[in-house]
């Protein structure tokens, strides 16, 4: 799961930088509670980019054993967060 999760947060990295309209990066730090996308001497638990890759990582996930690594980390925080990021469904389900 570790390798998994840490190569959809890496290419997560890739698809916002490719294909996240600014509205949307807009909407998902407002819905984050976050000032900035990214820059130097953020924190991991600071950066937009940061939040966005580790959240599409956990919703490309097929399984419920693994957690994102980040606050406000509530199943249907996360979930909301990345309909924001894709306009879709995660693959998690919040039961």
């Amino acid at each position: 799961i570790v390798a998994r999760s840490t190569l959809l947060h890496e290419l997560g990295h890739v698809w916002t930088t490719q294909h996240l309209a600014d509205e949307a990066r807009d909407a998902f730090l407002e819905f984050r509670g976050l000032d900035e996308w990214s820059g130097i001497g953020l924190t991991r638990d600071e950066s937009g980019a940061e939040h966005a890759a580790e959240i599409l990582a956990w919703g490309l996930l097929d399984t419920d054993s693994w957690d994102a690594r980040l606050p406000n980390n509530s199943c249907e925080d996360l979930a909301a967060a990345f309909r924001i990021l894709t306009g879709k469904d995660p693959l998690q389900t919040c039961d």
